[in-house]
């Protein structure tokens, strides 16, 4: 029996205690237990005053000595599973709660700060089973609210994470960390704005909230305000210098703004703040796929998804460094997953739509895909598409609109100069709406020549949609389809009456509401691609794209096998289109030719030496060169012969330049368009000879041309020529294409219900 004579003292030590006198406290109690050995409420009251000061052994040790004397003291089992918790050792602190809910309940809080632990133990059912039972016991628990909320949120349920997070609010308006985390699912949900004033008022509610100021830098940085997303990952670190979140937010932010380096400066002591945190293993990779170092960008990205296999953005990222590394079955499998993850993910979805062209494919399985996408993604947008209110006036003068995220030093802006240097200022309007994040020279030049332009890549696709109805265009043109930052979800909200797709990828987008795509009679032969379309083909007879030669280009030199004594061929596309097939016919001309040499320009040159070199092709012949600036890659065609094409993806810029600079090519037609750009360049350049129908004959034609050195210097003196007289600097094609834009604007004109005129003293209700 405990001496009765502690009760005094008992009495005097618990005001102490609840007025926050703590040591005054603890030295009575220590009294108590000398009196009074074993006491359990002082042995309670010195465990929680040991936990406020940072001792939690020491407090964990007192809390078993109170319970040795009461067993049945639910404050005191649940006071020891919240140290223990504290101390991050869930497993030992769960059977505390658990014994003090069987003795209590219907104790609300229990069962919540239970779900914490389950929560904590990556145990997502139990965790969600205890927060129910907590809000069932006590519907206004702001906080089980708030944790359920949180355990959806990770499971990526978002719609009932802000169902939670709402009710969560209703009880509580200041509650910081239910606002903090409606920031951030409203984030995840892309909506920015919104999440941006959910994390400030967290911050008005408590400003020393880590999560809110984390939460408030993600939102701006997906707003593309990257100095202040930068500016408040930089509070998290005044309030924690050790913030693995706030370091990798920074480099996030940075890496976004451009700024390569500085970013990885920032996630490297990120890594270290946190050796396992999966997002920024993800953000180094793409930090180091975005300075060309593909091999270490895929160990880290590999690690980003070992580490946390529910991240769609890091298998998204590791699809696309697949890509750049020429493995593009990877990629798509990368992609896939990252769908399996997050089924909206448009951005992976389009990336895999692109990949696909890499591969050897059915056109029709590619198309299905393409309507897939056009379904699942497109269709609900369209059906909500307001109603046009441009005047349908045949003969006006019509606002053209063109979007995409190349309007810079990019292969695009070759084909769009053209365009843009020669319409008619009498006839259309041109508005240009730039969807990259970074401009340079070019992107001055072509500013310059246009009556609007808009930088948009900040701007949400409601927002741009709306911007463009706004200023009244008629006709808007997609420059990008599925490759990287176009926008075709805003197309898909149909915000001008003609729309049209070009240039960016040759087939079609499978996005309702984009009317025409813009070809030629050698991509898309009349009546053999027509059901592989979405678009209705328009087929002009100057070609699918003007080309605009670079500034840069050098003159044409002698051909160098004249002086070398032997024929070097070359590969300038991309490595992601050199696929097996691709290899094994590069190896088969190289084999026939067994003095020729080659030299292959992109990313991954050991890896696809390697690839080579495994057909029996000695190393010594093989050159790889990385990407290099513009001039460096010009005149890299002084010492090259002749060029071979890849397939089934063509090149496309690069082929048009190396005619420009004298060095033909052997391409394959394929059936379909992105099979077929190198037969249409060929074309251009008088030198149908040059396609063939399979690789036998690919690998016989290149032979064939290393074999008659005359010849190959007679082509290298005429290609130029014949492309100057082909292109017309552009004339021709835009002077076809605003005729296919006045005829799309008049049919879409007939079918407009003729409008009423008022009879004559008719009032008009205001």
């Amino acid at each position: 029996m405990h001496n009765l004579r502690s009760a005094p003292s008992l009495k005097k030590a618990l005001s102490l205690y609840q007025r926050g006198k703590f040591n005054s406290a603890a030295d009575i109690y220590r009294e108590i237990l000398i009196a009074s050995p074993g006491q359990p409420e002082a042995l309670h009251h010195l465990g929680l005053i040991s936990q406020q000061a940072g001792r939690l052994e020491e407090g964990v040790q007192f809390m078993v000595q109170s319970l040795e004397g009461d067993p049945n003291n639910v404050d005191a089992l649940a006071d020891l599973a919240g140290i223990l918790q504290a101390q991050g050792r869930f497993p030992q602190a769960l059977p505390f709660y658990q014994a003090a809910i069987a003795i209590s309940p219907r104790n609300s809080a229990l069962h919540c700060n239970m779900g914490v632990v389950y929560g904590a133990m990556d145990r997502p059912i139990e965790a969600v089973a205890c927060y129910e039972q907590a809000i069932a016991l006590d519907p206004k628990s702001c906080a089980a609210h708030c944790n359920l909320g949180t355990i959806y949120q990770t499971q990526r349920k978002f719609d009932k994470a802000l169902e939670c997070f709402k009710k969560a609010i209703a009880l509580n308006p200041r509650a910081p960390q239910a606002l903090a985390n409606m920031g951030a699912v409203l984030t995840e949900t892309g909506k920015f704005e919104e999440a941006l004033r959910y994390c400030e008022s967290a911050l008005k509610a408590d400003p020393n909230s880590e999560v809110a100021h984390a939460n408030l830098g993600a939102a701006l940085e997906n707003l593309g305000r990257f100095e202040e997303a930068v500016a408040a990952s930089l509070r998290v670190l005044k309030i924690n210098p050790k913030s693995h979140v706030a370091l990798n937010n920074i480099g996030s932010a940075m890496l976004r703004e451009g700024k390569r380096i500085e970013a990885m400066a920032y996630l490297r002591n990120a890594l270290e703040a946190k050796p396992e945190y999966a997002k920024t293993y993800g953000n180094l990779g793409l930090a180091l796929k975005e300075l060309g170092s593909n091999s270490e960008a895929l160990t880290y990205l590999r690690k980003a998804v070992e580490l946390d296999p529910t991240d769609a953005d890091s298998y998204r990222s590791l699809g696309c460094v697949y890509y750049m590394s020429g493995k593009a079955a990877d990629a798509i499998a990368a992609y896939r997953k990252a769908l399996e993850i997050k089924p909206d993910f448009i951005g992976a979805y389009s990336d895999m739509l692109f990949t696909l062209n890499y591969v050897p494919h059915l056109p029709e399985e590619l198309f299905a895909e393409h309507l897939r996408f056009g379904k699942e993604f497109c269709e609900p947008l369209l059906k909500a598409a307001p109603r046009h209110r441009n005047r349908p006036e045949t003969n006006r003068r019509l606002k053209v609109g063109y979007v995409s995220g190349d309007l810079r030093n990019h292969p695009v802006a070759n084909f769009i100069e053209p365009v843009l240097a020669n319409y008619s200022r009498e006839a259309f309007e041109v508005f240009c709406y730039a969807n990259q994040k970074n401009d340079d020279a070019v992107t001055d030049r072509l500013r310059s020549m246009v009556d609007g332009w808009r930088r948009v890549d900040t701007l949400s696709d409601d927002k741009l949609a709306e911007a463009i109805r706004k200023d009244g265009i008629d006709i808007l043109v997609d420059l990008s389809g599925h490759t990287a930052l176009n926008r075709l979800l805003v197309f898909a909200r149909k915000p001008a009456p003609v729309q049209v797709t070009m240039f960016g990828c040759m087939q079609t987008t499978g996005v309702p509401g984009m009317d025409y795509r813009i070809t030629s009679e050698i991509l898309d032969p009349k009546g053999r691609t027509e059901h592989l379309n979405t678009e209705e083909l328009v087929r002009l007879p100057a070609g699918a794209a003007p080309f605009q030669a670079p500034a840069e280009c050098p003159e044409v030199n002698e051909l160098p096998a004249l002086k070398n004594g032997y024929v070097t061929f070359a590969s300038f596309n991309n490595p992601s289109k050199v696929t097996p097939g691709v290899i094994a016919a590069w190896a088969g001309v190289l084999h026939a030719v067994p003095g020729a040499k080659m030299l292959i320009v992109g990313r991954d040159g050991d890896q696809l030496g390697g690839a080579i070199e495994g057909h029996g092709i000695a190393p010594e012949r093989l050159e790889f060169l990385k990407l290099l600036p513009i001039r460096e890659f010009l005149a890299l065609h002084h010492r090259v012969d002749f060029a071979l094409d890849t397939f089934p993806y063509n090149g496309g810029v690069t082929s048009f330049v190396s005619a420009w600079m004298g060095v033909p090519f052997v391409t394959i037609s394929g059936e379909d368009a992105v099979s077929r750009v190198g037969e249409s360049v060929l074309t251009a350049a008088a030198m149908r000879e040059l396609v063939a129908k399979d690789t036998a004959e690919y690998v016989r034609k290149a032979v064939d041309a290393a074999g008659d050195v005359q010849r190959l210097a007679e082509w290298r003196k005429a290609l130029r020529p014949r492309l100057t007289e082909w292109g017309n600097g552009g004339a021709t094609f835009t002077a076809q294409l605003e005729q296919a834009y006045r005829e799309m604007w008049q049919r879409w004109c007939e079918k407009q219900a003729p409008v009423q005129a008022l009879a004559e003293g008719t009032l008009c209700a205001v």
